[in-house]
This record gives C-alpha cells, sequence and structure tokens, in this order.
C-alpha cells in the first residue's frame, strides 16, 4: 500500500484489539500507509470519550450526540452484568414425601 497525504491518529484503548487476528492486518496497513496507532489503556476505564476528533463529536452529527450516550450506557450496563455475582447458597433438595397411607373401607379390603 502507498502513503497517505493525510495521515490519521488512530487512537486504541485495548492492546487486545491491537493484537487480535481480525485487526492486526487492518492496523499494520495503517501503520504502513503511514498512519499512526497508539494503544492506550488509561482510556479502557470510560465508557463513552466525547471530543472534537472522536466518533459522533464533530459538529456535522452533533445530533446524534444522544444516541452515542445511549450505546455507552447500553455498553456499561453490559459491564454491569458482566461482572461475577455473589454466589448463593445452594438450596438442599426437598426430601421425599412418605406415601400417604390409604384408608380402606370394610368392602374395599383384598379377600
Amino acid at each position: 500500500m502507498g502513503k497517505t497525504s493525510t495521515p490519521m491518529r488512530v487512537l486504541l484503548t485495548s492492546a487486545v484489539l491491537a493484537e487480535s487476528p481480525e485487526l492486526a492486518p487492518l492496523i499494520a496497513d495503517l501503520k504502513a500507509q503511514g498512519h499512526e496507532v497508539t494503544v492506550d489503556t488509561r482510556l479502557a476505564e470510560f465508557h463513552f470519550i466525547a471530543g472534537p476528533n472522536c466518533w459522533y463529536c464533530v459538529p456535522e452529527v452533533a445530533g446524534l450526540f444522544d444516541l452515542a450516550l445511549k450505546q455507552g450506557r447500553k455498553i456499561a450496563g453490559l459491564e454491569k452484568k458482566a461482572l461475577p455475582k455473589k454466589e448463593k447458597a445452594l438450596k438442599k433438595p426437598a426430601k421425599a414425601k412418605k406415601p400417604k397411607k390409604q384408608i380402606l373401607l370394610p368392602d374395599e379390603l383384598p379377600a
């Protein structure tokens, strides 16, 4: 691939992304074209990052800011659900009930 006339600065907040088999070749291509790719895991703790160069945060798409926040909330909710929960005590199995004694009337008695 050739060099680009306008290099981008790409920030990844997870080293796992940079090393994934699907993304590693794409990132290598970006670097070969002259783009700068940085991994900074300090920002991974945030669910939503806003700024002039961030996704959904340029003036042309300012009306989508609410939508972006909703997506960030969904991601935060998924992470909360994924946290390990306290283990509940296991319930003891119910004891088997004894069969009730049948009362037979005199005409029902076996001969």
